[in-house]
Parts: structure tokens; sequence; C-alpha cells
């Protein structure tokens, strides 16, 4: 590990001015830079007047992670602001300004600059943060794995950090460093600005705080950054030694293979994928990732190669023949520090909606044993509407599959369940995708319960509301009381059939809701301002999640040329744009429709600017555009369930599902594991908007939408968690093993669906909302902005190395990605060709197991077939399951 950390400028000024300039700054490629920034908020408002626009000497890009503001009153200079940036060095800096920008002229200002350097040093994650007022200062506790490095910043609106411990002194797996303490003096604490900072090099896994004290209670701001290494792998193969080398900014594997000597160097920012072929011993790899395992084999010898945290040390060795293509979405996961929202479960069990944190990607599989289904007992609970205004309901128990009179203390109590359950009469599917390209379905589990009934004891079932209802599967000891027995099916009902012998009970699993439920419900009524005018009647409002680009908002008044952009808050305007050219922002945040529309009555708002409320998701211009009016935005930022705004699928999804409209799921409806893991593989800015209009897609249209972009799918598990997940390759540890012949209730069948290899993959990212032509372009408009606005996005692309000619029937596939960095858009097109462009063939198997085993979507292992090459195993990804009761399962795989 070569993690270092230094502050390397500070800037103060007490001068009301629309610019603050750190002198002095030198950093080389490769070094990450992260810049703190504490400031009056001098809008008149109590806003902020720190702008997110960081600019330096030689035209680095600089990121606005985050941007706080304390203000206890509606009054300029009321408080604090606090803004981060992190600059990934591309052009050297030597003794080079980095400029922040204020509007309007601020008084007090400080800003402060770190350097990381070390292997690729990059950012992983941010803190929500904190702001308020009192003398205990303290963002989120979060988890932080060995060899990152947390600072910790805070800004208050005093001349000076008082109390003694207004440092964090713990010594909790490393130490932290000694405060940087920069101060804007203007003569009184009431207006002058302080920053302080303190970084701590992590040596082992485990929960950091960030925790000052104040002798006396100030304004504040305060929040932490992580950031961390990247980090290389070099495999190898061959008789003698094989060697490989990397610099990467993100995960790389590196092989080489051949007879006698054999190296292999790269150098590249992007996730690689390589094969590996050869005689003789093969090993190497260490270095720094997150804890990750996998396993390569060969005629003779197998091998294993393991990392533990953020200190791989991988060794793998076989001899004999072994060929091996690896991408393996847990290795990609490395570059990406692996973010996810505290309070999807992971390792450390439930903790708060508070923070991003860090944790190593979680591979704990609850293995399930074939077979294990024999002998048990199930019994049916159906929770029926009643007619009433609030939701509640009647429950009754109508059948089991054995009659019983149950005794006081078990539930039902006192009660006879008849045992009508008989003989092969559940039945039930569900299907992650058809067919080899994986495309995520919107139609879901379906099912029947079939109760033989030839005396007519259920008959009072066939008035009973069954459109709708919830049915429970239990499934325990026959022997037992039925309180012991455990859920392991949740579905509803979709109406009865019926004869003299059975009752039919129709199922159907929850993503139907999802296909019910549109992702808001909110149209214009059309009478005037907010409502939009009478053209507007009924239409639904544009809505935006994540981070989007030249989207065209709605005009919804004329007059005063006030547009919506998307339904509810908002996070950020990033741009406006008229023809094409940028217009100016007018510094002013509007806070609600009312006082944009009076700004605009008043003529506040000057010809090419414009203004905003992001409150409510509107924007006013200054005059009626020239052409076409366009806006580059970061979307949702309404705080429902602790979260607010997002821009990763995960959470993307997770909000989709739960905020908005009339269908929302409970967190107990949704499978946090998957989500978790999610949120892992895929961390890259994503976004995705619907312009609105006479119709918005169903949350089931949506999911699909965003996970086909993936290589993804979506799905209800049996026990009625909805769960989330992208294609990889199958391995790591399976959840079932499956034994030849021992376990099969039949033989394996393949599915009519051959596929040659996809040939070529295109993902498009920076996706363009609003296509125009030279016609909607002022003439200003540089030729290749020109080129970018009359495409639907930019892409990226992978093809495969075999000629066309050989595979004429490959696919070439061409999708939005919702990604917004090139870099990112790269990896996840190399991955998904290197899953795609090998042949993938689908399987049906007949398994004896338990009926109600939670597969979908994670690994079988098929050991000892005799047949078709499999060997002594091989593994699959299960991506349909059925069953007929009995004990066979027939699973459909996937590999």
């Amino acid at each position: 590990m070569t993690l270092a950390i230094a502050d390397i400028a500070t800037a103060t000024s007490i001068t009301s001015t629309s610019t603050l300039v750190v002198p002095g700054v030198t950093a080389a490629i490769g070094d990450l830079l992260v810049l703190f920034a504490g400031a009056d908020n001098a809008d008149a408002t109590g806003l902020a007047s720190l702008s997110t626009v960081v600019t330096d000497s030689k035209g680095n890009s600089w990121s606005n992670r985050k941007r706080l503001n304390r203000a206890p009153s509606a009054a300029a200079n009321s408080g604090t602001t606090l803004g981060i940036w992190i600059c990934n060095v591309t052009v050297a800096l030597s003794s080079d300004d980095v400029t922040l920008s204020f509007s309007p002229a601020t008084t007090a200002k400080v800003a402060q600059i770190y350097k990381i350097t070390g292997a690729s040093p990059i950012y992983k994650a941010i803190a929500t943060g904190v702001t308020g007022n009192g003398t205990a200062i303290a963002p989120a506790n979060v988890n932080v794995l060995y060899g990152l490095a947390i600072i910790g910043v805070t800004s208050i609106e005093a001349n000076a950090f008082v109390g003694a411990s207004s440092s964090d002194t713990d010594t909790t797996n490393g130490s932290w460093s000694t405060a940087v303490t920069t101060i804007a003096d203007v003569g009184t604490s009431a207006t002058s600005q302080s920053v302080r900072s303190q970084y701590k090099i992590v040596t082992a896994d485990g929960v950091q705080s960030y925790d000052i004290t104040l002798s006396s209670a100030q304004d504040y701001c305060t929040c932490y950054i992580i950031v961390g290494e990247n980090c290389s792998r070099a495999v190898g193969s061959g008789v003698g030694d094989a060697t490989g080398s990397s610099r990467a900014d993100t995960y790389s594997l590196v092989d080489a293979s051949g007879l006698g000597a054999a190296s292999a160097t790269l150098a590249s920012e992007y996730t690689l994928l390589a094969c590996a072929k050869g005689v003789g011993i093969a090993s190497a790899a260490r270095g720094i990732a997150v804890a990750l395992q996998g396993t390569a084999s060969g005629e003779g010898a197998t091998a294993l190669a393991r990392g533990v945290a953020y200190n791989l040390t991988a060794q793998a060795e076989g001899i004999g023949f072994a060929t091996g293509f690896h991408l393996d979405p847990k290795v990609i996961a490395a570059e990406a520090a692996l973010r996810y929202w505290q309070g999807f479960p992971g390792p450390a069990g439930y903790v708060d909606f508070k923070t991003w944190g860090l944790f190593p990607v979680d591979t704990v599989v609850s293995p399930v044993v074939a077979r294990n289904g024999r002998g048990l007992g199930y019994l049916l609970r159906l929770s029926l509407p009643l007619e009433t205004e609030e939701e509640s309901y009647e429950t009754i128990y109508p059948a089991a599959s054995f009659g019983r009179s149950t005794t006081p203390d078990d539930t039902p109590a006192s009660s006879y369940v008849p045992g009508l359950l008989l003989g092969s009469t559940i039945n039930y599917g569900v299907s992650l995708f058809g067919g080899i390209e994986p495309t995520a379905s919107e139609s879901g589990g379906q099912g029947v319960i079939t109760l033989v009934d030839t005396r007519g004891v259920l008959d009072t079932l066939i008035d009973k509301p069954l459109d709708g209802a919830k049915l429970e599967i239990l499934q325990g000891d026959p022997k037992a009381k039925f309180n012991t027995f455990s859920i392991v099916a949740k579905v509803t009902t979709a109406g009865i059939l019926y004869d003299q012998r059975k009752k039919e009970i129709r199922l159907r699993d929850q993503s139907w809701r999802l296909n019910q439920g549109r992702i808001h419900d909110d149209t214009y009524t059309g009478e005037g301002d907010a409502n939009g005018d009478a053209s507007l009647k009924g239409q639904y409002k544009p809505y935006g999640i994540g981070l989007v680009r030249n989207t065209e908002p709605v005009l919804i008044n004329a007059d005063r040329q006030i547009r919506q952009l998307s339904n509810g808050k908002i996070e950020e305007v990033l741009s406006v744009k008229d023809g094409g050219l940028e217009l100016t922002f007018s510094g002013i945040d509007y806070p609600n429709y009312a006082a944009l529309a009076a700004a605009a009555d008043a003529e506040e708002i000057e010809m090419g600017e414009y203004s905003t409320c992001l409150n409510e998701g509107f924007i006013a211009t200054g005059a009626v555009p020239q052409l076409q009016l366009t806006a580059d935005f970061k979307g949702d930022a309404e705080v429902f369930n602790g979260v607010g705004y997002v821009d990763t699928i995960a959470l993307i999804c997770y909000k989709l599902v739960t905020a908005r409209g009339n269908i929302k799921l409970l967190n107990t409806e949704i499978d946090f594991a998957s989500m978790n893991k999610l949120a892992q593989t895929q961390p890259g800015v994503s976004g995705w908007w619907w312009p609105g209009g006479s119709d918005l897609p169903t949350k089931a249209a949506a999911l699909k939408e965003i996970m086909d972009s993936r290589l993804g799918w979506w799905a209800v598990r049996l026990n009625g968690l909805l769960a989330f997940g992208v294609m990889e390759e199958p391995g790591g540890a399976p959840a079932m093993v499956v034994n030849y012949p021992d376990d099969f209730a039949g033989e394996p069948a393949q599915l009519d669906t051959y596929q040659v290899p996809r040939y070529a993959t295109f993902l498009g990212y920076k996706r363009n909302y609003t296509i125009q032509n030279a016609s909607q372009l002022l003439n200003a408009v540089e030729p290749i902005d020109r080129i970018i606005y009359a495409q639907e996005s930019l892409f990226q692309s992978v093809q495969s190395t075999v000629p066309l000619w050989k595979i004429p029937t490959a696919q070439t596939i061409r999708i939005q990605s919702g990604l917004d960095d090139a870099g990112t858009t790269l990896a996840e097109c190399r991955r998904q060709q290197g899953i795609m462009g090998q042949r993938r063939e689908r399987w049906t198997i007949p398994i004896a197991c338990d009926a109600f085993a939670d597969l979908l979507g994670k690994v079988i292992e098929i050991r000892n077939f005799p047949r078709y090459g499999w060997g002594s195993s091989r593994k699959f990804i299960c991506i349909g399951q059925s069953f007929a009761s009995g004990i066979a399962v027939r699973l459909v795989l996937w590999g």
C-alpha cells in the first residue's frame, strides 16, 4: 500500500469578491486532489453563494461532490456553506492556481486542498453530511475498509475552532492527522468563516467516526470523503515464467501465456478482459482489492485464488492443460469501491438510512440441499380485503396438506383446517427472461392452487374477493403445530375457478402491481400557474431521476416563460441551453412557483439568464428562447424513506418502486441483499427522464428499461420480495449443488434457443433526450457540438475478435446504458460483450429439491454429469423455476 495524503495549499479572503484563488498547487498526472471550501452564504435569502464550478490553470476537470448550506434564517451571511470537490489530475499542475466562484460576491471564504498519491488514487464515496448549530459535531459513522482513507471536514461561522476536542483524536484502526485549520477572520465570530480538516489512513476494516466538539455552539456544516487506491493484478500461465504488470485507474486483468518466458504489460484506465491458456504452472496475483475469490481448474489440478478485504494475496497453480475465460462482476466491482446505501442488509446486518458507506462484496450464500423438500407439510393463509375505507383484511386458513383440529395455543386457534391440498395441487412458475439475451421480464410469476373439494367444504370461497387477495404458503413438519411453520411463498390471487370436484385459485406474484402503477400519477389540471395552461389539461408531468442531459422541459406558462423539468423537487440544474448555447444562471433559486412567477412578472430575470425553483422542478428564462430550450439537470430530490437524490441504478430502482404513484412497495417487500449487490457492482452515475404528456411508463416498464441497460433482470421471488441482479459469468459459491444421478428427477433438456455469440456491444452514454438538427441550433454552436446534438447519445463499443464471416448471424446489440461517464460505460460495455461474446445455452433440468427453494438468479452447480463436456462440474445461473407439488422442481439454467 502506497497511499499518501498531504495538505498542499490553502487560501483565505475577507474581501467581498466573486472568486477565491488557491495559488501554488502542484500535482502530477494521476494524482487525486480534494478541495474543501467554507464561505458565508451571501445570498439575500441565506442560500449558498458558493458556486459548484471550480477551475484550474491547466483545464483539469473538477467535480463537485457536495455542497452543504446551514442557514438558520432567510438572510444573507446567516450561517455557513461547505463545498467539496475532487480532481483526477490529467494535466500536471506546477504552482498553478485553482479558482472558486461565488454569486453574489462573498466576503468571508476559505479553501484547503489535499493531494492523494499512490497506486492510481481515486474517489470512493462521500457522506450525506450534516448541518446544524451546536457543540457536538459528527456525521454518521461509516464502515471503511483496510487501505482506504477517510478525510473529515467541518466549516463553521466563527473566527476560531475552540474547545479541547475540536479535533478528532481516536485511534481506532489508525490515527487522525494533525488538523489543518484555515480561517477568514473578519473581526467577529458572526462575520467570519473557518474550516478544519483531518484524515486517517485506515489500517483494518471497521467502523469509523469523525467527531469534534466545540466549547460553544456554532453554525456548522460537516462531512467526510473516502478515497483510496485502485488495484492491479497480473496472472499468467506457461512453461517457465509468466509475468504481468499493470497500471490502471480501475481494476485490470493482465494475462500472459506461452512456452518459456512470457511477459505482458498493460496501462489502461478501464476494466479489461483476458484469456490465459498454456501448459505448466501458473501463479501470480498480489495487489490491493476488495474481498473476492475464484477458482481455476485444469486437467490434473485445481487452483484456488482467495483474497481478503483490501489485502489480496492470490496464488493459482495447475499442471496439465487449462483454459480460462474470466469476467466476474465481483472483480469489476473492485474499481468502484463498492458503494452502497446503508440500510441495505450487508455483512454487519441492518444499519440506519443515513449516509453512503463502504462494504466488501457480500459473497455469503446460504446453500440449498437437494432433496430436502421431502416429507414436508403445507398450510395456506389467505388475507381477504374487507370493505373498509382503510386497508384491512380478514385472515382465513382454507386448506392444508393434512386435515387437523388445532389447539387453543396454535395459529389458527381452536379451528379445523381441512386437508384439501392433495396430490399435485400447487403449480407455479417464474422466469427472469426468455431466450439467451437477458431482457427483463414484466410478466412475473403465475400459477394455480387446486383444492380438491368434492363435498363443497370451501364453497364459501366463491363469493370472496379473490382478485388481489394475499396468499401465503407456509411449510413445516406435518407433526408439529401450525405456528411453527415458516412462510415459503407470498403471492396474490387472480380469481377462482370451480366445479363440483375442485376449486382452482389462480396465482400471480407482486410484479402485477408494478404493471398497474405508473412511475407517478400527477397530471396538469390546466387551471393556470403551476397547474399548466388549458392545453396541458390531463397531461402527465415530466419526471427525471439521476443525472440527465438535454431534456426539453414542459412550457407551463408562456407569458412568464416558466417550464417544468420534473415533477417535484430536483437536486440541481446544471445548464439551460437556447438552441444549443448555454444561458447564464441568475444565481437565484426561488423557494416555490409563486416566488418564481413574481420574479418573472417583475422582470428580475435578465435576457440571456435563467432562474430556478428546485423545490418544485421549475426554471424560468428572462426572454422567449430564440430556438428550442433544453436543460441538463439532476433529478428527483424528494426525500422518501430517508432517501433523497439518487444517481445509481440500485437506488433509482428502489426509489421508483417505493416513492411516487399510487402503487408503492414497502421496505418489507424489497430483497435488500440483491439490491445491495446491485449497488456494489453497478455504482456508475446514471439517470433517466420521461417527458410526460399523454402517458407515462408503468413502474414495471421503467424497471425493464433500466435493468435491460446492464444485462440485468428484476423479479419477485417466491418469498414475495422484489429482487434485482445483473447477469454474470456463473461462478463463486453455488446456492445449490446437484449431483448426478442422485439428485436428478429426469434428464437435462436443451431449450430451443440456440444463438451464436454476440458480435458487438454498443452502449450509449450521456443520453441526448432532445435530438436537434441544424435548424434547431444557433449558428454559434460549435461543429462538434452539432454532431453530438444530432444523435441520441455518445457510444462506447466493443466487438468480437472472431471474424464476422465465421459467425454471420451474430447480433450487434445497441442500447442506452443510462450512464454519464465514458470510462464507466466502456468498462460496462466490455463486461457485457465478455459475457455475451461466447455462446450461451439454456437448459431445463428436473431436480429433486424443495419446491420453494430460493434459487432464482443464483448459481447452481451440476456435478458428475457424464455428457456434453460438463465434466466433474459445471455452473449455471438459475433463470427460472417451476413445480407441480411433489418433489421435482424444474429449473431453467443459463450458462
